[in-house]
């Protein structure tokens, strides 16, 4: 279960406040007598990262604020925590307090509530928190129970966070528009192409890609373009387009994405007969979100647009024909691409908790080995098999951070793991419909991974 951590920002006129993880929590003085309040661990001083959980050796200056939690005493105060206080946990780091406590006291449910029994954590003096499985006096207030924090009136704190989760399928979008361009009638190099005697080609192509084993995503693009020979050996082709995304999300929500990219590749043949291939891309997108959430049990939602904007590079290394088999020339390829995708910050309107969400980017790296077999079918049409292998080298994601705008409450999700492995499978059939214009369709099937599950494209070329 990925880490969630989330901060109760609080009004202060004279300081910074230090960023820190807030629970709701309740007390009890086992004598009827009960309080609530906030439960507050700081993390601006986490751990040493060599702490031996055995030895005890934490790092000073940890606390745990207290607010409007203690009968009699004056609203908030500090209460600094010994090394013994903790060390029966056996915490690694203060912000996975509630995962360490899931599995040293009583579990009550929901995945982020913890009942704490045998007044394990109890107010003593009134100057700090201490473990004492043994019994506590009947006038400190025990600490029984806390939940993370979140929007006052919001009753299901996870189910919340998983909504404001949905605005991490923005950064997603912008990734996925450039993919299904390189997915599409780019997955090849412009010089694989039959220049049909000519030396110019222009272009008209549309790609789409589908997405529904792990996510539900629709993307469609369409270009313009023109390539020439630069030389001898070389080839450079432009193209503009035009692209769009749509994702269903829960509660009816959605997240729509769509705008223009740029493209340029130069393809340059060396005397070896290998193809060494240069290719950029730019994208620039308008992202509408809108989000769906539970509202005292009724579906409500907040609606946002920002801006995404991508930028890509890939070098490819084909080779050519190596050997036959079956009548299919075999060529081997490899590549390395690298995208950046930046997500502008952006405020939500409507609904009960709208948000506020800070801005994102992110690098991916990715590498492809591949083989191509090409065999002619007749003289007019040429089919080609591939075959390859992705690995993204990239790690997390980026984390999505903000906050809840009606109650103040910040909010820090941590991105996913891309999916770093999968292959691609698929075909292309390149037909002539005269000596000059040609018609190229391709389809394409992947494991579960960070590509479309299913993708393909259709172009038509004429040179001249």
């Amino acid at each position: 279960m990925k880490h969630l951590s989330i901060a109760l920002l609080l009004a202060a006129a004279c300081c910074p406040i230090a960023e820190a993880v807030i629970y709701n929590a309740s007390w009890d003085n086992g004598a009827g007598t009960t309080a609530s309040g906030t439960f507050d661990i700081d993390t601006a001083a986490l751990l040493n990262p060599g702490f031996n959980p055995n030895s005890g050796a934490w790092l000073t200056g940890m606390s745990i604020t207290i607010v409007n939690a203690l009968p009699g005493n004056a609203p908030g105060g500090t209460y600094t925590l010994s090394a013994q206080n903790f060390a029966s946990l056996n915490l690694t780091q203060a912000v996975d307090m509630s995962a360490e406590l899931v599995g040293q006291a009583g579990f009550s449910g929901g995945g982020l509530s913890v009942t704490l029994a045998n007044g394990m954590w109890h107010t003593h003096g009134n100057s700090s928190l201490s473990n004492d499985a043994a019994g506590w006096p009947a006038t400190d207030m025990q600490l029984v129970s806390f939940i993370l924090a979140g929007p006052t009136g919001v009753p299901d704190i996870a189910a919340w966070l998983s909504s404001v989760n949905n605005a991490q399928r923005t950064y997603s979008a912008g990734y996925n528009m450039i993919v299904v361009a390189l997915e599409g009638a780019h997955h090849r190099p412009l010089m694989s192409y039959d220049d049909m005697g000519k030396e110019r080609a222009t272009w008209v192509t549309g790609d789409f890609a589908n997405s529904s084993r792990r996510r539900d995503v629709n993307v469609s693009s369409g270009e313009v373009g023109t390539s020439w020979k630069a030389g001898a050996n070389g080839v450079f082709g432009v193209a503009a387009g035009y692209g769009s995304q749509r994702e269903d999300l829960a509660l009816d929500g959605r997240n729509d994405v769509d705008g223009k990219y740029m493209f340029a590749e130069y393809d340059h043949r060396l005397a070896s007969g290998w193809i060494v291939s240069v290719l950029g891309m730019v994208g620039s997108w308008d992202a509408e979100i809108l989000r769906g959430y539970l509202d005292a049990g009724v579906p409500d939602h907040s609606y946002g647009e920002t801006g995404v904007a991508t930028r890509t590079a890939r070098l490819r290394f084909d080779a050519p024909t190596l050997a036959t088999v079956g009548g299919f020339g075999l060529s081997p390829f490899v590549s390395y691409s690298v995208t950046q995708t930046e997500v502008d910050a952006y405020t939500e309107t409507g609904g009960a908790f709208p948000a506020s969400y800070d801005a994102q980017k992110h690098q991916s790296e990715e590498g492809r080995l591949g083989l191509v077999g090409t065999r002619d079918l007749t003289a007019s049409t040429r089919l080609r098999l591939s075959f390859e292998a992705i690995h993204r080298f990239d790690g997390q994601g980026p984390s999505l951070t903000g906050q809840d705008i009606t109650g103040g409450v910040a909010f820090e999700l941590d991105g996913s793991d891309p999916s770093p492995d999968c292959v691609r499978y698929g075909l292309d059939i390149d037909h002539k419909l005269t000596p000059t214009t040609m018609l190229s369709i391709s389809a394409f099937g992947s494991s579960t991974g960070e590509v479309p599950d299913v993708s393909g494209a259709i172009s038509l070329r004429h040179a001249f």
